[in-house]
């Protein structure tokens, strides 16, 4: 289930767009990257309500 997953990095790959509203989904995410990509654009505010996120 992903709502479980703590670490998510999509970076190191082609993929474009912005970060999708739904990243907010994942209320155990601890640690997210997207280095070395080609998402653009402002992180969703709803992501700050990822209280385990450093």
């Amino acid at each position: 289930i992903l709502s479980e997953h703590k670490l998510l990095s999509i970076g190191g790959n082609r993929l474009t767009g912005t970060i999708p509203v739904g990243f907010a989904n994942l209320t155990k995410l601890e640690w997210f990257s997207t280095g070395q990509s080609q998402i653009q654009g402002n992180i969703p505010p709803e992501l700050g309500s990822l209280t385990h996120l450093m």
